[in-house]
């Protein structure tokens, strides 16, 4: 936290009310979500002026999230919260309204800053190719590839003709500096940590809102759809809405029959919000143990 770092409050009633939901459907990590409270609370203790009525003992204090604020204004398509809340009558119903608020002003939680580039490069940019590759090399009927060719902007050559021994090699590469057992578990986080084509490290995100969004409102009376592992036309449209309300999509890039896909394909995928969640964190492979992540 710097001098530079703006926050928010929340009163501390309504947080204890939706913190199970925060956690089990958006996944937020319960020890980082109180890390961060706690160390916001000493910070503003020495620098109470850096918020409006500083009350410890009935607000919890975080810093407010990378784009809250961006959109004041109706301008360029964006939809700010007030709206959003007004075009859905998301005030009548408060449980959602409050969950909804939380995400807008302080998802996702920051408690590491100081990772290093190579960290960012291999979780944002190589793991995702590696997993593409992965599935590739996996995904036909035979453990390797009758046919291979290596392709570059000015050329490629066809190897493996009579021996696969780049696939091999390939193959104890990704073993190694990949770690997926499968080509099922592979798709599943090449799916929900880098669908689409926004930045890597919004996608991991976006994916967590537009799953823990779909859940939240399955346990309103107002929003809920017509049954169990149903996406609402409904649901997708406030959903899209919230993401361009929170500036992680414009909204050209988003509507509502892309969110019903892309929940119908998670809801295929996984069989609960602990599996869902499971996979949708950044990771590092269990079998590197060579100081470096590539």
């Amino acid at each position: 936290m710097t001098d530079e770092t703006k926050f928010g409050s929340f009163t501390l009633n309504d947080f204890q009310e939706i913190e199970p939901i925060l956690c089990g459907y958006y996944g937020l990590d319960k020890i980082e979500l109180s890390n961060a409270i706690y160390f916001a609370k000493e910070f503003l203790s020495y620098n109470p002026e850096k918020v409006v009525q500083f009350d410890p003992d009935n607000k919890i204090y975080l810093p407010l999230s990378p784009w809250h604020g961006n959109n004041e204004s109706s301008d360029l398509g964006s939809i700010t919260f007030p709206i959003l809340c007004s075009q859905y009558s998301i005030e009548d119903d408060s449980l959602v309204a409050k969950v909804l608020s939380f995400v807008k002003n302080f998802f996702p939680i920051e408690t590491v800053s100081d990772l290093d580039t190579e960290y960012w490069e291999y979780v944002t940019t190589v793991r995702p190719e590696m997993l593409k590759l992965y599935i590739a090399i996996h995904s036909g009927e035979h453990r390797y590839n009758q046919k291979c060719r290596v392709a570059f902007d000015k050329g490629g050559a066809n190897v493996d003709t009579t021996r696969p021994w780049l696939q091999m090699e390939l193959e104890r590469y990704l073993d190694k500096y990949l770690g997926v057992k499968d080509v099922k578990e592979a798709e599943k986080e090449l799916s929900v940590v880098y669908y689409g084509k926004l930045g890597p490290k919004l996608n991991k995100d976006e994916a967590r809102i537009i799953w823990g969004t779909y859940h939240l409102l399955q346990q309103s009376d107002q929003f809920k759809s017509g049954g169990e592992n149903v996406v609402s036309r409904l649901q997708s449209r406030l959903i899209a809405d919230f993401l361009i309300c929170c500036e992680l999509r414009e909204k050209h890039t988003v509507n509502e029959e892309h969110i019903r896909s892309r929940l119908n394909s998670y809801l295929k995928l996984f069989d609960s919000p602990e599996d869902f969640l499971a996979v949708s964190n950044y990771k590092l492979s269990p079998n590197n143990d060579s100081g470096r992540y590539y």
